[in-house]
């Protein structure tokens, strides 16, 4: 996607459009994109397990689909890790992003951006 488009989604005012960013993504090309996309539209994802995240991160993957110690596997506990890369290239905190996305999860799948318990 690029900004034009984006802007191009923006002017829709009949529909609803979320942008959601996962971490492979996340470089430089993608801040200018990202810096764009209004906060209470702005989504994560994992994409678990196909890619992970562009981090230093290691961990030895425990799947059987795995066939040594050095795979890595992605999985959904590493959306901290795209959030953090989101807020790093916004140069925002990590809380206000995840309050964000949080919030926009919910009201995307939900229907009520709080958690009704």
């Amino acid at each position: 996607m690029s900004v034009d488009m984006l802007k191009r989604f923006e002017l829709l005012k009949c529909i609803s459009v979320f942008y959601s960013f996962n971490g492979l993504q996340l470089d430089e090309n993608v801040a200018k994109l990202l810096s764009e996309v209004p906060r209470h539209k702005l989504l994560l994802e994992t994409d678990s397990p196909d890619q992970t995240p562009k981090t230093d991160f290691s961990p030895p993957c425990c799947l059987s689909a795995m066939t040594s110690l050095t795979d890595v596997c992605n999985e959904p506990a590493n959306i901290v890790r795209t959030c953090a890369g989101v807020s790093a290239l916004l140069d925002e905190s990590f809380a206000s992003i995840a309050n964000a996305t949080a919030r926009n999860s919910l009201l995307t799948f939900t229907g009520s951006p709080e958690l009704l318990i």
